[in-house]
């Protein structure tokens, strides 16, 4: 039987591992003093989308300070990077996927939100383009023809 070579494909010009979530901090962060002396701070984020409600696990190393501070029910907006990693636990091996926050920012400080949305858009080839933060009605003069409205708040961007 022959075997086929495969290999690793080169990246291509629109490769991009992109997590952005906004919602509400289901628990308070759990830090994790790690043995390199960084710190790892876990959050546990819930985000509503009509119907369906999903609970995404994200990690922080070396917060900031605001990043640190955030509180169970506080509304966040949350730009990383998805990441599938596999450990051992009682005997076998587990994965479990997660965001890797780049950035943790309260959704109640919209400016700011606005901006870290904006340069992600910028650095993944997007228009950089903010349209607002809150619920986008389908009347709306800035809603995208084509692209269906939200049904929950989100952050606008497009």
């Amino acid at each position: 039987m022959a075997t086929r070579e495969t290999s690793i494909p080169e990246p291509g010009p629109f490769d991009c591992n992109l997590g952005v979530l906004v919602g509400e901090l289901s628990s308070d962060p759990r830090p994790l003093d790690l043995e390199s002396g960084s710190v790892l701070l876990r959050y546990e984020v819930t985000v509503r989308d009509g119907d369906t409600t999903d609970t995404v696990p994200v990690v922080r190393f070396d917060p900031t300070a605001s990043e640190a501070s955030l509180r169970a029910g506080a509304r966040v907006a949350v730009v990383g990077r998805v990441r599938r990693r596999f450990f051992s636990a009682g005997g076998a091996t587990v994965s479990r996927t997660e965001v890797v926050a780049d950035h943790v920012v309260s959704v109640r400080n919209r400016k700011r939100v606005a901006r870290l949305l904006g340069s992600t858009l910028n650095t993944t080839g997007g228009s950089g383009r903010l349209i607002g933060v809150g619920r986008v009605p389908p009347e709306s003069p800035v809603a995208p023809r084509g692209i269906p409205a939200p049904r929950a708040p989100v952050v606008g961007v497009w």
